[in-house]
């Protein structure tokens, strides 16, 4: 420590003190005290010692001790999200002696830095500055090295800018020139903070401040004070660095600011707030250009202390209070800057496309300003606000872009949230001067979490999970109701709810259909919030809430239980949508057992309910599995013969000699092993129906003896010599059509005669694949009763059992459902890549095209056959197209044809 006994002096010997003061305050980062000493003629209550860093009254000054945070604090601070956003640099001095000096390299110089052209600027300073070190001029000198660095601090080369700015101060303090070294002094502190050195950053700054008290220059004291707020933000010491600033402005700050920005903009002191005070050398050209005035910086780390501190309606004004002033004095990088800090509100409130649209207006104003750094800190506040957005997608590829960089090169305060958005944490980040009560805050919400997940998890049934986790919220939210709702064809459906009957449906539907979070906000019958329930990059609903109006939640708080819930009911949200969205079988969609709504089946089932009311033969013809024997049990129960035996015999299963003894039955001793006298089939059926399954395949001899049965309406068993009247309507199902095993003489002509009086066929399962939702959802819910799962089919999985063709139509899909009921686990929702892989596996369907692709697709396919068939010989090629030899050259080359 290093006591200084100071004689209050208006002169050079008080010039002296400050510079002392300076030395110290660089030299350690230690807090000193200085007694400022005055006679009490000269100044009223002199005698008594006081502390507060930044007092300009003559009394005593002490430096305040603070307690410094380790530097690696800043790593759970709110990182700033502007290059400068946060830099008071605009209150620094203009170059006076360095354009004496120079002349019109000094010009050159400002046009090179203004314009961009970052390199040539550099360039040329360094050439200025070991001109003057050579002729021993450290005022020009000085003023070199602190142009320099301002403009190292400008392109993000922390370490290099604090050794010009260093060796500025010292040029200034071997030259005495007092003021110019306190501003040099709050420069070094920039550029350290910049680097992460927040001790001795605080330590300088804090002595430049003191130091600008000293030599009264308000202007540079506030300069100062700035620099200190943003060295105790990054520190993580938020309510320090909002008492600092409500000292600086309470009109703007304080905790009597108004509230509303019409307000405060139609005041004439706001512009007034930091003045540009002092002497002339402080009022100035604020050169290299883009740097931020002390208004637009002010307000932008107004914005970020308070959005640190969970105040996000004073961070949005002050945000809009820096934009106003930027857009207002056409200063581009504050402009910039003013755009990070709303960003970071936007970002805070989940409102993503504000981040969104924010970020790239201030974007079009840094490339403007040549200020790449304040534009990379735009796109790490963009990528913040699509994750805390759920929009990972998007995010991955900013995160790609930004990855590229190396985080070594750049200054700290720019790693920090770089590093932070590439390992894609999208949690909020909480401040250091609030660490017990994040704590506690943490352990009860980590409890909450725990829970809710306990909930989602323990119960077999999605709708039981669903209404446990709304009764838990409603409970740890304090809200008078809770809901979960699922967005189904475009329709909000209320999967479950707690407390009163008012929910807040509108809320969710806003959640839904933006995707962002929905913060409480006032209607009639409370306060409504919603938070969006999302699944691998997919909207499914969300979780509403209703507050009580007189009971306003603390919203920054719960918001991150509401959005933890809603991650953890995902699954839930998705099993009960499916369960749901799976079809359900219309009252006319059913006859019998056939089931289906598409055109062909209810034709198929209008054909069954003519032919049942009569009592004609029919034959039935479709594929194998596509539901023959289906229809024909329609055809019986929903006929006349409904109450007497149906039997049926598989033709393609039986020898000759078998086909007639189960046809017509035998007596006792007809042959070996007829022990017994047996009813044939045709008795059995009497006056019932018999079907006859692939009848096709009986033989020549079989087909003589069913003939005359039909025909003469009596049956005559083996080994007896007598008939049997029967009155039996048959009913012939057969895979490929009679007419064709007729052609073929593999079928009597009469027999089919005989059996075709009534024709219908079935449709196989790929003519009608509109059915195949339907039935592929009443085939798995019977299969997955039968093995207790609780799974779904979702709805590409619906959608690629659509596609595929089923050869082996319905009797195929029933098997692949029962299959997979056994293979799926016992809960969660069935996706397509658990599906066999000759179901599952197909190329997905067709993409549309226009009418202008598929015409040249179909004209080049119409060209290629002509060729192919006239041998590649174009001129008969074209005579079979009707075109001429040169209209199909040009057809040719338009279609892209070699």
């Amino acid at each position: 420590h290093v006591l200084v006994l100071d004689v209050f002096d208006e002169g050079a010997h008080g010039r002296d003190a400050a510079l002392l003061f300076l030395s110290l305050g660089l030299a350690s980062d230690r807090p000193h005290v200085w007694l400022r000493l005055a006679a009490p003629a000269q100044v009223p209550g002199a005698g008594r010692v006081e502390s507060g860093a930044g007092d300009s009254g003559p009394s005593g000054v002490r430096e305040e001790a603070a307690a410094y945070a380790a530097a690696g604090a800043a790593d759970r601070g709110r990182p700033l999200s502007g290059t400068g956003g946060d830099d008071p640099g605009g209150a620094a001095p203009g170059l006076p002696r360095l354009a004496r000096a120079c002349g019109a390299a000094a010009e050159a110089i400002e046009r090179a830095a203004s314009s961009g052209r970052h390199a040539q600027a550099e360039r040329l300073l360094r050439e200025w500055w070991g001109r003057f070190t050579r002729r021993r001029d450290d005022a020009a000198g000085g003023e070199t090295a602190l142009a320099l660095g301002r403009l190292l601090l400008l392109r993000g080369r922390a370490a290099d800018a604090s050794r010009a700015l260093e060796d500025a101060r010292e040029r200034f303090d071997r030259a005495r020139l007092a003021d110019e070294a306190a501003g040099a002094a709050v420069f070094v502190g920039l550029a350290w903070t910049d680097q992460g050195r927040f001790e001795p950053a605080e330590a300088a700054v804090r002595a430049a401040g003191i130091a600008a008290a000293r030599l009264s220059i308000p202007s540079l004291e506030k300069f100062a004070s700035l620099a200190l707020v943003r060295c105790l933000y990054w520190q993580g010491r938020l309510p320090e660095a909002a008492e600092c600033l409500a000292g600086l402005a309470p009109e703007l700050y304080g905790a009597g600011a108004p509230g509303s920005l019409g307000d405060l903009c139609a005041r004439e002191r706001l512009d007034g707030a930091l003045p540009d005070e002092g002497p002339s050398a402080w009022r100035g050209s604020s050169w290299p250009t883009g740097e931020i005035g002390p208004g637009v910086a002010g307000a932008c780390l107004a914005s970020r202390v308070a959005l640190g501190m969970r105040d996000v309606e004073r961070a949005w004004r002050s945000a809009a209070i820096a934009r106003e002033r930027a857009e207002r004095t056409g200063d581009l990088a504050g402009l910039a800057a003013a755009c990070a800090a709303k960003a970071a509100v936007a970002c805070e409130l989940g409102d993503v496309e504000t981040v969104r649209r924010v970020v790239e207006r201030g974007l079009d104003a840094a490339r403007r300003a040549h200020a790449p750094l304040r534009a990379l800190r735009l796109r790490i506040v963009l990528v913040e606000g699509l994750l805390r957005a759920g929009r990972d997608a998007e995010a991955r590829r900013w995160i790609e872009r930004l990855a590229r960089l190396d985080p070594s090169r750049l200054p700290r305060v720019v790693s920090l949230p770089l590093e932070r958005v590439i390992r894609g944490d999208r949690a909020p980040r909480a401040c250091t001067a609030a660490a017990p009560q994040a704590s506690a805050a943490s352990h009860v919400l980590a409890e909450s979490v725990v829970d809710i997940l306990r909930a989602c998890q323990s119960s077999d049934d999605e709708a039981a999970a669903l209404a446990t986790v709304t009764a838990r919220l409603r409970e740890r939210l304090g809200a008078a109701s809770a809901a979960c709702y699922g967005q189904l064809r475009d329709a909000t459906i209320l999967l479950a709810s707690d407390g009163v009957e008012h929910r807040a449906e509108d809320a969710a539907r806003r959640a839904v259909e933006t995707g962002l979070v929905i913060a409480p906000a006032a209607t009639p019958s409370g306060l409504e919030a919603a938070v969006p329930v999302r699944l691998a990059g997919g909207g499914l609903g969300a979780l509403a809430f209703r507050f009580a109006a007189d009971r306003p939640p603390e919203w920054t708080r719960i918001g991150e239980l509401a959005a933890t819930a809603a991650v953890a009911v995902g699954p839930s949200v998705r099993a009960a949508l499916d369960r749901l969205a799976l079809p359900n079988l219309p009252a006319d969609a059913a006859v019998g057992e056939i089931l289906g709504a598409s055109g062909a089946i209810t034709r198929l089932r209008q054909a069954v309910l003519k032919a049942a009311a009569v009592p004609f033969h029919v034959v039935i013809e479709g594929e194998s599995g596509s539901g023959k024997e289906l229809v024909a049990r329609a055809l019986h129960r929903l006929g006349p013969r409904r109450d007497r035996a149906l039997c049926a015999l598989n033709c393609a299963a039986l020898t000759d000699e078998l086909a007639e003894a189960e046809l017509f039955g035998h007596a006792r001793g007809a042959f070996t092993g007829a022990v017994a006298e047996r009813k044939g089939l045709f008795e059995e059926a009497d006056h019932g129906t018999l079907v006859l399954d692939e009848v096709a395949e009986l033989t020549a001899r079989a087909q003589a003896k069913l003939l005359r049965a039909i025909q003469e309406g009596e049956v005559r068993r083996i080994g007896e010599n007598f008939s049997r009247p029967v009155d039996v309507r048959v009913v012939a199902a057969t895979n490929r059509p009679l007419g064709q095993a007729v052609e073929a003489g593999a079928f009597r002509r009469d027999l089919l005669y005989r059996l075709e009086v009534i024709r219908i066929a079935v449709p196989p399962l790929r003519e009608r694949r509109e059915d195949i939702p339907l039935l592929a959802a009443h085939f798995w819910r019977q299969a997955a009763s039968r093995v207790g799962s609780r799974c779904t089919l979702s709805p590409a999985a619906l959608a690629a059992l659509a596609r595929y063709d089923w050869p082996g139509n319905v009797r195929e899909l029933q098997n692949v459902m029962a299959a997979l009921a056994v293979s799926v686990g016992r809960r969660g929702s069935v996706g397509p890549e658990q599906l066999p892989e000759a179901v599952g596996g197909l190329a997905p369907a067709p993409t549309a095209q226009t009418m202008a692709s598929a015409r040249r697709a179909f004209e080049a396919g119409v060209v290629r056959a002509a060729l192919a068939r006239a041998g590649g010989r174009r001129a008969q090629a074209a005579l079979e197209l009707g075109l001429t030899r040169q209209g199909l050259a040009k057809l040719m080359a338009r279609l892209g044809i070699d």
